[in-house]
């Protein structure tokens, strides 16, 4: 009540369903179903949202990140399918919901293709030798290449994608030697053209975050992906979004700077959005804490799942700071032998215990519903957390 106060008296970025408001938010006390719906099965997830007593259904991969265009396969409406399958889910009775990824922006995307945007952030920059044709496999540099990558993955900050003009190529190896140069190159990748490049161009090795390029910081299309998010969610009316990734800010200055960029991001999509939005992260930076709704969640686990929900107990023990917490995100898995087993019902009915123990709802993924109708095991869980 105290912070309620204080944030009303300095007119600080206040949100009905975070902060200091979030514990009385019933919203915030609802499970969740994670749902890669489109506008010909929405119904099918209703029910298995209701089949598990899911008040919130969260969809997920409604389009490409970054400009987040609808999906035409699963949307052939466009932004009206979206809006269409959110009243559905609102009409009957439960709460729409968006999973995002933050400021990532996938290789097709149309700020990647077919020409990159500007503002997409390098990690380094070279310059080029001399002239090159459109079918050239080695890019001559000026200086010698060793501090770029040789490697790229979802968890490196880096990868092998360079941009030049209105062209992204890909480099195989790095030559350190005289004449310096980028060796095995794919040219005119994502979607653009190969072409030809005069000395002097600037080289630029674009920055990644799982295997997704990023904006520049405070830059206009860092500006542009916040505006678009706030848009998506005020146009297709979701009641919540979870930034998923936002835990890799690292990746704009380093570690010591995420709590900035982390929380400049998040607050950005909520003051664009201009409305009460229920706000999750996979990243928790005290600045965003006025506008977070909940804490606690964990990508499932294959093996091992009683441990996984006591220490999952635990983390959330030492969370507290006077905001909600859940157990999800909860996976259900089909047998993988030495790998791990198919979650059994007493774990399932171990982690819905304790969710009741501690008031603290759960959420699931991972699963469709023709995939619970056809697993029994499946089926069987879902009743249990209902």
């Amino acid at each position: 009540d105290e912070l309620k106060h204080l944030v009303r008296e300095v007119g600080f970025i206040q949100s009905d369903l975070g902060g200091a408001w979030a514990l009385d938010a019933a919203q915030n006390s609802t499970s969740y179903l994670f749902c890669i719906a489109s506008e010909y099965d929405i119904e099918d997830w209703i029910e298995l949202a209701k089949a598990g007593e899911f008040r919130t259904i969260v969809l997920d991969r409604i389009g490409v990140q970054g400009q987040y265009l609808p999906d035409r396969k699963r949307f052939p409406h466009g932004t009206e399918g979206i809006k269409e399958v959110v009243g559905k889910i609102r009409a009957a009775g439960l709460a729409p919901a968006w999973h995002t990824m933050a400021f990532t922006i996938q290789k097709n995307d149309p700020w990647v293709s077919p020409t990159p945007h500007p503002d997409l952030m390098a990690r380094s920059t070279l310059t080029l030798a001399h002239d090159i044709a459109e079918n050239d496999t080695f890019i001559p540099t000026a200086e010698s290449p060793a501090n770029l990558p040789m490697h790229a993955g979802f968890w490196f900050r880096g990868g092998m994608d360079i941009a030049v003009d209105s062209e992204i190529l890909t480099y195989q190896g790095l030559q350190t030697f005289p004449p310096y140069g980028l060796t095995g190159c794919k040219r005119g990748v994502h979607g653009t053209r190969a072409a030809a490049h005069a000395a002097d161009a600037t080289l630029k090795n674009l920055q990644e975050v799982f295997e997704r390029y990023v904006p520049a910081p405070s830059s206009p299309l860092m500006e542009a992906m916040q505006e678009r998010m706030a848009e998506v969610i005020r146009t297709c009316d979701f009641d919540m979004f979870y930034l998923d990734g936002l835990d890799g800010a690292d990746v704009f200055e380093g570690p010591d700077w995420s709590w900035y960029h982390g929380a400049q991001f998040a607050q950005g999509v909520f003051r664009r959005v201009g409305r009460a939005v229920g706000v999750e992260a996979s990243g928790w930076y005290h600045h965003n804490w006025h506008i977070t709704s909940r804490l606690g969640s964990w990508d499932g686990t294959d093996r091992d799942h009683k441990r996984f929900v006591d220490l999952h107990v635990d983390n959330n023990r030492q969370l507290a700071d006077l905001l909600p917490r859940q157990m999800g995100w909860w996976k259900l898995v089909r047998d993988q032998g030495r790998s791990g087993p198919a979650v059994p019902l007493d774990a399932i009915e171990y982690l819905c215990a304790k969710g009741l123990a501690y008031n603290e709802p759960i959420s699931l993924s991972g699963v469709t519903p023709p995939e619970v109708k056809a697993e029994p095991l499946w089926s069987a869980s879902v009743a249990i957390m209902a």
